[in-house]
């Protein structure tokens, strides 16, 4: 018994507790003009975007709310501009909450499947080769099955060994390189062919002819020769000097060879890349790159050098890329990524190309299913004979509106009916951005299918917001992001681009922030070696010329000191954090085993930087000043109030 009204206590503490944050959700707590916004959102939003909110002072919700403030006044602002009207924006919005539906669309156990069978696949590469009996979708029913049987028959003969594999590939295969490689497609791994055409080669044991496979190239069988594991990932570090488009004189190459010779005689790799390497990403890390496998980068001879290195330490020759030139360090050799580590990246692959058309595959399944809709069998057919010529031309117009039959219903979505006209105007529309067609039947065939999946999708997308509060939700950030975004570029962001004229005043206004620091212009001489150190700054007191210095430190063979020539700010890498700028020759400075010596010039006052040198930063600091007047007109526009009883009930919920 006394169970019993434990138990009921319970349930009427949770019904009391329960109603009144049910309550509290639909308070009033800010009022921004004569938009209201309840408890209920403010909340939502809060412990949405917490985790994002880096600064702890402004997780305070007192804090949190005054950007929240100033995020919808600028909403407001954008709505009282009719910015939501524009056409730009209602072809974004409806973009982004399409393209957003289909993740809510029933796939995810086909997706979480196609993850699972790429991360395995994308350890090991096959080499294999094709024959391809080319197809369209244009070609009727009975050249499709010709071309079949002709695959069929051609497959056959090579596996009875009446033909050779590679002489028919060049005799016969529709792949126009098949003539010179005899179908050789060589190395290849996941997401490197179309999916059919990979799954198959897969699924093939190696000496072993598959089975025919249908792609929208046509008819494939494949020949797999031999299978290989993908070499593993790395992590390296690596040093890049690069061309200066400000310095025609200066040589990459030549630098790159100073620095490698001085690694070879004990300089440490890590600190010179500190000092010298032009990737700004990695230098200050020692010129550490994240790791990464094969096809990650876009430099393959990067790569290749990259896995040659086989023991943590070892380190390649100067090699150019696209970037520059480089020396690439191994740090480490890894064991292959497991699934969790490769996830977000095997997601994003799986619902791009032909993968994305077996998703497509299956949620039209789906969605059909949900409104109950069935292909028709008298839709093709009819357009068959209702097209002309012009749709190989792709010129069709469609001119017969008024025709009783273009009234025929082909399927019902929730009481909207589509009919033949809606497909024929989706074929004179959609005409120009497909293929040509060789035929009326394969236009009428092909454009079906694009229309019954186009129009379903389109009418889940369309509604969802009305179905799902969690969507709706989402798609409604979004498109107050849209127009916050276009506001700025109306008010602010396109004003500080174009407004040159403003832009100089307010530099000139503020030109005491923007001055250089001290610099020096003079000659930094670096080496791992004190006593040759000692020998170069005993030269540069004599008066050494660069090219006295380099003849007598320098051969072609060595290099034991790298000079820099150049104006040099206080606090630039290459000084020692220790030295204080001022004429003539420097001591001799050691940092981590590098010894250096400056011999300064010319010393150069602060004085101000010229406006085109920094304008990126002066149009920064010009566009917050913008926009803290224009945030300041907005909230003696709209008037702002706070409920400040309601949001004393927020904070102890929170």
């Amino acid at each position: 018994m006394l169970k019993r009204s434990l138990l009921s206590l319970s349930f009427v503490a949770l019904t009391i507790f329960g109603g009144f944050a049910q309550q509290l959700e639909d308070k009033t707590v800010l009022t921004i003009g004569d938009n209201a916004i309840t408890a209920g959102e403010f909340m939502r939003v809060y412990n949405k975007n917490l985790n994002l909110v880096a600064d702890a002072e402004q997780r305070k919700v007192d804090n949190y709310l005054d950007l929240y403030i100033d995020y919808k006044l600028k909403v407001a602002e954008a709505y009282d501009m009719g910015l939501d009207q524009t056409e730009a924006h209602k072809t974004e919005y409806r973009k982004y909450k399409h393209k957003l539906a289909t993740t809510y669309m029933n796939v995810g156990e086909v997706t979480d499947g196609l993850m699972k069978e790429a991360f395995k696949r994308q350890q090991e590469e096959i080499r294999a080769r094709h024959i391809v009996i080319s197809v369209t979708a244009d070609d009727l029913p009975q050249d499709t099955l010709a071309a079949y049987n002709k695959a069929v028959k051609l497959r056959q003969e090579i596996i009875d060994g009446k033909r050779d594999f590679e002489n028919a590939a060049r005799q016969f295969s529709g792949d126009p390189s098949a003539a010179d490689t005899g179908g050789d497609l060589g190395w290849f791994s996941v997401f490197k062919m179309v999916y059919p055409f990979e799954t198959v080669a897969y699924n093939t044991p190696v000496g072993e002819i598959s089975e025919i496979v249908r792609t929208q190239f046509g008819y494939h069988f494949i020949e797999v020769l031999d299978r290989r594991l993908v070499a593993k990932q790395v992590t390296v570090a690596h040093i890049m000097i690069s061309p200066k488009q400000d310095d025609p004189n200066f040589d990459a190459e030549a630098r790159i060879n100073e620095l490698y010779g001085n690694i070879q005689q004990g300089a440490s790799f890590e600190d010179l890349a500190r000092q010298y390497s032009d990737d700004k990403n990695t230098a200050q890390d020692g010129g550490k790159l994240s790791r990464f496998g094969p096809g990650m980068l876009n430099a393959e001879n990067f790569e290749r050098a990259a896995f040659s290195l086989e023991n943590p330490g070892d380190m390649s020759k100067p090699l150019q890329t696209d970037f520059g030139w480089h020396i690439i360090k191994l740090l480490e050799r890894h064991e292959y990524p497991t699934f969790e580590e490769v996830e977000p990246r095997l997601k994003q692959k799986v619902q791009q190309a032909q993968r994305l058309d077996f998703i497509k595959a299956m949620s039209i399944q789906e969605l059909k299913a949900r409104y109950n809709v069935t292909t028709p069998d008298h839709v093709v057919p009819f357009f068959a004979d209702f097209l002309t010529d012009s749709i190989k031309t792709k010129t069709w117009k469609y001119t017969d509106s008024l025709n009783p039959a273009m009234k025929t219903e082909i399927f019902n979505l929730n009481g909207t009916s589509f009919t033949y006209d809606d497909f024929a105007r989706f074929i004179e529309e959609r005409q120009r951005k497909s293929a040509r067609k060789g035929t009326t039947y394969g236009a009428a065939k092909t454009f079906y299918s694009e229309f019954e999946l186009a129009t379903i999708r389109d009418f889940f997308k369309d509604n969802l917001d009305k179905e799902d509060q969690g969507f709706a939700n989402i798609v409604q950030e979004y498109k107050e992001g849209l127009l916050i975004f276009d506001l700025m570029e109306s008010e602010i962001w396109g004003k500080v681009r174009k407004d040159s004229t403003g832009l100089e005043a307010f530099y000139n206004d503020q030109i005491e922030n923007y001055q250089y620091k001290p610099r020096v212009v003079g000659l930094v001489a670096s080496t791992p070696n004190e006593s040759v150190a000692k020998k170069v700054r005993k030269a540069l007191k004599k008066g050494a010329t660069l090219a006295e210095l380099q003849a007598q430190f320098n051969t072609e063979n060595e290099t034991q000191v790298i000079f820099s020539q150049g104006t040099y700010a206080a606090g630039h890498r290459l000084l020692p954090e220790a030295y204080k700028l001022a004429t003539g020759v420097s001591k001799v400075y050691n940092k981590a085993g590098q010894f250096t010596v400056i011999r300064t010039d010319e010393l150069l006052a602060p004085t101000a930087i010229p406006l085109e040198t920094i304008r990126g930063r002066v149009m920064g600091d010009y566009q917050a000043a913008l926009e803290s007047t224009f945030m300041e007109r907005l909230k003696k526009k709209f008037k702002v109030k706070i409920d400040q009883a309601v949001l004393k009930e927020i904070k102890a919920q929170l």
